[in-house]
């Protein structure tokens, strides 16, 4: 359900809506507690979480909420409806088409195929033995895709109602990496309850915290919908319209340093996937057949050749030319940053990440010259 004021003057501006999400998450019950899941005092901390599948996760801490937003600061394009960008119709299409999701999981596939090659994700994704019985093992690419702008079919929220609200009063620019504080018109804030424990919630995943720039202070979750599902129709959610001011512009911006911490213009990942603007490559084509065996890799190919794609051969990955002056100690100290145990890991899991750059076993994946030896 959406709210909406004829009287646009009524209505609150950027900053003043923000304090009424505040109040509004104070008066929410928690709900979504697990039945031994323990409340983490720090509510800026990151949480290592254990998922059903037996990997990890590190989930912004929500202990103290019922809540998660979504913001978009233009409330006209959105009020018929509102779609993760894997569903909306193409600009000069009627319809979605193999073609479009051909093109949408083979970059999916793409993406994982390069993400897996960078030294700390390795890390994380072959698992740190921590001891005998636990190895910690965290990663989602498919999840990471969403957080650099990839169409994928989930909705990006956020725990933070700051990041929502930067979001409702900035406008994004792809093309420059800039971000545009709106001062005209209106735009909206979502809510979306959290009405049972978090693991029974359908579709509802932590992106949370990761090895790249863009997770380390969106405070992310997803939640995926299918081609036929309307956000805006979602029963758990609300959506409160306000009028764009200079005020609140200003007001989050300055906060996220116009946007700066949380989608960094010198990312190295997303510059290095930039760099294969309408390549793909055939091993990508390869394991979409994985998901898709009735498709038929020569068709694929000539669609994707039609679509301007050049096919090539191999694999995409970082090379140690593109690894020069990426501080991944740096990296690793901002992964680490604010973590605590949950209820299902040892506080000593904890501790072990955090001294996992001194250890001969792993001292490679922090260097490299010596990753590059291997």
């Amino acid at each position: 359900m959406i709210f909406e004021n004829d009287d646009k003057g009524k209505l609150p501006d950027g900053k003043e809506m923000g304090r009424f999400l505040a109040m509004m998450q104070r008066q929410i019950p928690v709900q979504h507690i697990m039945p031994m899941e323990r409340i983490v005092s720090n509510e800026d901390a990151y949480v290592l979480t254990k998922l059903s599948n037996g990997r990890y996760s590190i989930k912004p801490n929500i202990t103290h909420q019922g809540l998660l937003y979504y913001g978009n600061c233009d409330f006209e394009s959105v009020k018929k409806g509102l779609k993760p960008r894997f569903y909306q119709k193409p600009e000069f299409g009627e319809e979605l088409g193999h073609g479009d999701f051909l093109e949408y999981n083979v970059l999916l596939e793409q993406f994982k195929l390069l993400v897996e090659t960078f030294p700390l994700y390795k890390l994380l994704n072959e698992g740190i033995e921590v001891s005998p019985r636990l190895t910690i093992r965290i990663g989602n690419p498919y999840s990471l895709a969403s957080a650099y702008g990839l169409k994928t079919p989930f909705m990006n929220l956020t725990s933070d109602i700051d990041v929502a609200m930067f979001y409702a009063t900035h406008r994004y620019n792809e093309d420059t990496q800039d971000f545009e504080g709106v001062k005209k018109g209106l735009g909206i804030v979502y809510t979306y309850v959290l009405p049972l424990q978090f693991g029974l919630i359908p579709g509802l995943s932590t992106l949370g915290k990761q090895v790249f720039y863009r997770t380390f202070f969106n405070k992310q979750f997803l939640l995926s919908l299918n081609i036929n599902d309307d956000f805006n129709k979602n029963k758990l959610v609300s959506g409160f319209t306000f009028r764009h001011s200079q005020e609140g512009a200003d007001f989050y911006g300055k906060m996220f340093k116009n946007g700066e911490l949380l989608i960094p213009k010198d990312d190295f990942l997303l510059k290095k996937w930039k760099s294969y603007d309408k390549i793909i490559f055939r091993d990508a084509l390869i394991n979409n057949l994985k998901s898709n065996p009735h498709d038929d890799i020569t068709e694929n190919t000539r669609i994707l050749e039609g679509r301007g794609f050049t096919i090539k051969e191999g694999s995409p990955k970082f090379v140690k030319e593109d690894l020069a002056g990426i501080d991944l100690l740096k990296i690793w100290e901002e992964l680490c940053d604010d973590l605590v145990a949950s209820e299902y890991v040892r506080n000593s899991a904890v501790d072990f990440l955090e001294q996992v750059p001194d250890m001969e076993k792993y001292k490679s994946y922090f260097n490299v010259n010596l990753y590059y030896e291997r």
